[in-house]
C-alpha cells in the first residue's frame, strides 16, 4: 500500500508540474469494494473492486469493507469462563425439542475418552451463566484423535455416531439424561455417519462395508431389519463419506461421486448416480446454503451442487489460498450456512487447515450476495452449529481445540472479549 501511495503522489506531482503543457487529467473512483479476494490473477489485472490480499474483512450491502466482529466465550459470569471439556470439541448441535426446550449439546475428545456436555437455554434463549453439565453416559474410551462426531436430530432426540478405535453402534441423547445406545436391536449396525430423512434414520461409514448404507424401519429409528441396506458402487475402492437430506431426496456422497436416493420406503427407493469424478471426504463440509448443496472436495476446492447433474466450482479466484492448505486434513474441513440476520441469504463458511497446521486455523467465507471470498484468522473452529439468540437473530456457536465454546459475532472487535485479543484486519487493493 505504501508503494501505491508513493506512486500516486509522484503521478500527481508530475501532472501538476506539467498541467500547463496540456496533460489530460483523469479521475478514478474507488467504491463498491465487494469483489472479494483474487489471489490468482496479476495484481494489476484483477478487477478494481477486488483485493489481492484480505484478512478479517466483511462486505456490507453498499460495498463498504469493514472489520469482522469478534466472538465471546460461553457461558461466562463476572469474568469466569467455563470450559465445556478438557480436550477438543468434536461435535456441536443446537437442539430444540417439540416442547420448546432448547439445548446446546456437544461431544469432546478428552484424552481419548469421548464425552458429552450440554447447556439448556433459558426462556430468553440466552445461555445460563454456570458451568457446563457432563452427560457422558456410556460413551466409549479409545476415541480417535481429531475425529468429528456426526450429530442429527431425529424423533425428538440427538443421534450420535463417532469413531472410537473399534467402531461403535450409534448413541442417543434425549436431553438431560445421560447418553445411551440408540437401540438394543441386535440388527443395529456400527456406523460413523448418520442422517435423518423422511422419518427414516440412515447410517453409513462401516469399515467392514465402506460403500453400504443402512436404514431403519419407517418412523422407528430403534427398530432395524437385517436386510435393510443397499450398497453404492461396491468393491471399487471408494466409500460413503457423506449423507445429506435435500430436495425431498437423500444425497449420498462418496469421495469421487454423488448419488441420489428417491422414494419414501424400502419398496419405493430408487438409487441413481448423479455426478461422477467429484465428491467429498468431509461429511461436515456438506451444507444447504440458499437451497443449494455446498461441499469441499478432497483437494480443498469449494463446490456447489444443484441436486441434479450440475456441480460448479467456486474457488477459482482463490487457487493460491487453496494450494496452501494441508490436504491431509481435508476430511476435517467444516462447512456452515450462516447469516447474522434471519430471512436473508446465507453465506458459506469453511473452516480449513493451512499447510503445516494440525487445526482448522483459517476460515474461508463465500459471500453469496456478492459471489466474493474473504478470509478470517483467529477463529479456530473444530466443530460448529447455528443457534438462536435472545435478540431473535442467529449466532454461530463453535468449539475449539482446547475445550472452549464460543459465540460469533459479539458486539466488539475482540476475540473472546479480551482486550489483548484485538482482531488484526487488512485489505490490499490491486495495483492502479
Amino acid at each position: 500500500m505504501i508503494k501505491r501511495l508513493i506512486l500516486t503522489a509522484i503521478l500527481l506531482f508530475s501532472s501538476l508540474a506539467t498541467a500547463n503543457a496540456g496533460v489530460l487529467w483523469s479521475k478514478h473512483s474507488y467504491f463498491r469494494n465487494f469483489g472479494g479476494l483474487n489471489d490468482v490473477s496479476s495484481s494489476s489485472e484483477i478487477e478494481d473492486n477486488e483485493a489481492t490480499d484480505i484478512q478479517n474483512i466483511v462486505f456490507d450491502t453498499s460495498g463498504a469493507i469493514k472489520k469482522r466482529y469478534g466472538y465471546r466465550t460461553l457461558p461466562e459470569s463476572t469474568g469466569t469462563i467455563y470450559k465445556a471439556a478438557t480436550g477438543q470439541i468434536t461435535g456441536l448441535i443446537y437442539f430444540k425439542k417439540s416442547n420448546g426446550d432448547k439445548f446446546l449439546f456437544g461431544i469432546s475428545n478428552d484424552s481419548g475418552q469421548a464425552r458429552a456436555f450440554y447447556k439448556q437455554y433459558d426462556t430468553s434463549t440466552s445461555l445460563p451463566v454456570s458451568a457446563w453439565t457432563d452427560n457422558t453416559g456410556i460413551l466409549p474410551s479409545g476415541y480417535s484423535a481429531d475425529y468429528l462426531a456426526t450429530l442429527s436430530v431425529a424423533n425428538d432426540l440427538v443421534v450420535i455416531t463417532l469413531d472410537a478405535g473399534t467402531q461403535k453402534k450409534p448413541f442417543a441423547w434425549t436431553a438431560t439424561a445421560p447418553v445411551y445406545q440408540l437401540s438394543s436391536d441386535a440388527n443395529l449396525p456400527v456406523a460413523t455417519l448418520n442422517c435423518y430423512h423422511k422419518n427414516i434414520l440412515f447410517l453409513a461409514g462401516n469399515d467392514a462395508y465402506p460403500s453400504r448404507v443402512y436404514f431403519s424401519n419407517l418412523g422407528l429409528i430403534d427398530t432395524w431389519t437385517v436386510t435393510d441396506f443397499f450398497d453404492v458402487n461396491s468393491n471399487n475402492g471408494t466409500r460413503v463419506t457423506g449423507l445429506i437430506s435435500a430436495y425431498d431426496c437423500l444425497y449420498i456422497f462418496l469421495d469421487k461421486s454423488i448419488w441420489r436416493l428417491s422414494g419414501s420406503d424400502r419398496d419405493s427407493f430408487q438409487l441413481e448416480k448423479m455426478v461422477d469424478n467429484i465428491g467429498t471426504t468431509s461429511q461436515q463440509s456438506l451444507s444447504i446454503v440458499n437451497n443449494l448443496i455446498y461441499f469441499t472436495t478432497a483437494q480443498g476446492d469449494i463446490a456447489v451442487y444443484d441436486g441434479a447433474y450440475t456441480v460448479k466450482f467456486l474457488s477459482q479466484k482463490i487457487r493460491n489460498t487453496i494450494g496452501g492448505l494441508n490436504f491431509t486434513r481435508a476430511s476435517k474441513t467444516l462447512g456452515l450456512a450462516f447469516s447474522t440476520y434471519k430471512y436473508v441469504d446465507n453465506d458459506y463458511y469453511v473452516a480449513v487447515s493451512e499447510s503445516g497446521s494440525g487445526t482448522n486455523n483459517l476460515i474461508l467465507l463465500f459471500d453469496t450476495a456478492h459471489n466474493a471470498w474473504t478470509k478470517f484468522k483467529g477463529i479456530n473452529a473444530s466443530a460448529w452449529t447455528v443457534a438462536d439468540t435472545s435478540s431473535g437473530q442467529y449466532a454461530m456457536v463453535f468449539g475449539d481445540y482446547d475445550g472452549y465454546v464460543h459465540q460469533y459475532p459479539s458486539t466488539g472487535y475482540y476475540d473472546g472479549d479480551v482486550a489483548t485479543s484485538a482482531i488484526s484486519a487488512h485489505y490490499q487493493t490491486k495495483w492502479f
